[in-house]
Protein backbone atom coordinates (compact mmCIF):
# COMPACT_ATOMS: atom_id res chain seq x y z
CA UNK A 1 0.00 0.00 0.00
CA UNK A 2 1.09 3.34 -1.07
CA UNK A 3 0.78 6.52 1.15
CA UNK A 4 1.49 9.85 0.27
CA UNK A 5 2.50 12.34 3.31
CA UNK A 6 1.45 15.76 4.34
CA UNK A 7 3.02 18.43 7.21
CA UNK A 8 1.38 20.98 8.20
CA UNK A 9 2.10 24.21 10.39
CA UNK A 10 -1.10 26.34 10.68
CA UNK A 11 -1.81 29.97 11.54
CA UNK A 12 -3.06 29.86 14.84
CA UNK A 13 -4.65 33.14 16.22
CA UNK A 14 -5.74 32.76 20.15
CA UNK A 15 -6.06 28.89 20.14
CA UNK A 16 -7.84 28.97 16.76
CA UNK A 17 -6.40 28.01 13.25
CA UNK A 18 -7.26 30.38 10.42
CA UNK A 19 -9.11 29.66 7.65
CA UNK A 20 -9.13 32.06 5.14
CA UNK A 21 -10.40 35.36 4.94
CA UNK A 22 -14.09 37.66 5.06
CA UNK A 23 -14.08 40.75 3.47
CA UNK A 24 -16.21 43.37 5.39
CA UNK A 25 -17.24 47.19 4.39
CA UNK A 26 -16.01 49.89 6.58
CA UNK A 27 -16.92 53.45 6.34
CA UNK A 28 -13.69 55.77 6.60
CA UNK A 29 -13.44 59.12 8.90
CA UNK A 30 -14.45 60.99 6.00
CA UNK A 31 -17.62 58.66 4.95
CA UNK A 32 -16.09 56.91 2.34
CA UNK A 33 -16.12 52.47 2.36
CA UNK A 34 -13.09 50.59 2.30
CA UNK A 35 -13.00 47.06 2.15
CA UNK A 36 -10.90 45.14 4.88
CA UNK A 37 -10.40 41.89 5.22
CA UNK A 38 -10.35 40.13 8.46
CA UNK A 39 -9.29 36.52 9.31
CA UNK A 40 -11.58 33.96 10.01
CA UNK A 41 -10.89 31.12 12.07
CA UNK A 42 -12.27 27.87 13.37
CA UNK A 43 -11.42 25.55 16.52
CA UNK A 44 -8.25 22.42 16.09
CA UNK A 45 -10.85 19.94 15.95
CA UNK A 46 -13.13 21.78 13.14
CA UNK A 47 -10.09 21.87 11.03
CA UNK A 48 -8.90 18.23 12.27
CA UNK A 49 -12.10 17.39 11.09
CA UNK A 50 -12.03 19.23 7.59
CA UNK A 51 -9.06 17.35 6.62
CA UNK A 52 -10.36 13.91 7.60
CA UNK A 53 -12.99 14.99 5.33
CA UNK A 54 -10.43 15.39 2.72
CA UNK A 55 -9.21 11.93 3.38
CA UNK A 56 -6.19 12.65 5.33
CA UNK A 57 -5.36 10.54 8.66
CA UNK A 58 -3.61 12.45 11.66
CA UNK A 59 -0.38 11.02 12.53
CA UNK A 60 1.48 12.99 15.16
CA UNK A 61 1.42 16.47 16.47
CA UNK A 62 4.61 17.89 17.15
CA UNK A 63 4.43 21.34 19.24
CA UNK A 64 7.21 23.70 20.81
CA UNK A 65 7.90 23.25 24.13
CA UNK A 66 8.19 27.29 24.47
CA UNK A 67 5.52 28.21 21.95
CA UNK A 68 2.30 26.20 22.17
CA UNK A 69 1.11 28.23 18.79
CA UNK A 70 4.11 27.12 17.17
CA UNK A 71 2.91 23.25 16.25
CA UNK A 72 3.41 20.96 13.14
CA UNK A 73 0.81 18.08 12.03
CA UNK A 74 1.65 14.91 10.44
CA UNK A 75 -0.52 13.71 7.98
CA UNK A 76 -1.25 10.84 5.73
CA UNK A 77 -3.30 9.15 2.98
CA UNK A 78 -3.30 6.26 0.88
CA UNK A 79 -2.71 6.71 -3.02
CA UNK A 80 -5.42 5.43 -5.23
Amino acid sequence: MKYEYLILSPNIINDRFENGYTAEKEKTFFGKEKIVYKDKTITEQEWLNKKGQEGWELVNILRNGMNYDLREYYFKRKIK
